[in-house]
């Protein structure tokens, strides 16, 4: 995927009690990289329009599964 691709995301994630929301976002590719598993891709986003309780929600995700950059932008 091309650096500044523009995406609009559905992301799924627990709303803190457990029950699931969907949130739609836009964002951008700031980076794309190869994995060494056949057609796996790891790509970075910088999402644009997201609200700062969406934003909240996707980050305490994001960090309970580790899957949180130490240089991240969106956090």
């Amino acid at each position: 995927m091309e650096e500044f691709h523009l995406l609009e995301l559905d992301v799924d994630i627990s709303d803190g009690h457990g029950k699931p929301r969907k949130i739609t976002c836009k964002g951008a590719v700031v980076r794309c990289q190869r994995e060494p598993e056949p057609d796996r891709y790891r790509i970075w986003v910088k999402f644009i329009d997201l609200p700062e309780g969406s934003r909240e929600s996707i980050r305490c995700a994001a960090k309970d599964g580790q899957h949180l950059c130490s240089y991240c932008e969106n956090f």
